[in-house]
C-alpha cells in the first residue's frame, strides 16, 4: 500500500464515487481517505491492492499489469488496418476517453 498514495488517481474515484452515490450504492461507506476508501470497497487484500484497485484507479495501470489498454482501429474490408490508437490509463476514466476517441476520429454523420 505504501506509495500508493502518490498514485491514486483523485479524478477516477470522483467519477466512481459520482456514479456510486447516483446508483445509491455507497451508504454508510467512510470514504475519507484513499487508503480507507479501497479498504472499505474491499479493494485491499492482505495489505496489498487487488488487480481491480489498480485497473481503477491508479494512475498508470499499464506499469503494473501489462496489457492494461484498450485499442482502438479502423480497418478496410479486407482487413487491413487504416488507423490505430492505444489508450492507457485508469478504468474509470477510459470509456469517456474511448467515447471522445470515436466520436472524433471514427464515427462519421452525415449533415444535412
Amino acid at each position: 500500500m505504501r506509495g500508493f498514495d502518490s498514485d491514486f488517481d483523485e479524478e477516477s474515484f470522483n467519477i466512481f464515487r459520482e456514479e456510486a452515490v447516483n446508483a445509491e450504492m455507497l451508504k454508510g461507506k467512510n470514504l475519507d481517505s484513499p487508503a480507507r476508501r479501497l479498504e472499505e470497497l474491499e479493494l485491499i487484500k492482505n495489505g496489498k491492492l487487488t488487480t481491480a484497485a489498480i485497473l481503477l484507479f491508479h494512475r498508470q495501470p499499464s506499469k503494473i499489469i501489462s496489457g492494461a489498454k484498450v485499442e482502438i482501429g479502423k480497418m478496410r474490408n479486407d482487413g487491413d488496418v487504416v488507423s490505430k490508437k492505444e489508450i492507457k490509463g485508469p478504468l474509470m476514466q477510459l470509456s469517456r476517453s474511448i467515447m471522445e476517441i470515436l466520436q472524433l476520429k471514427y464515427l462519421y454523420a452525415l449533415i444535412s
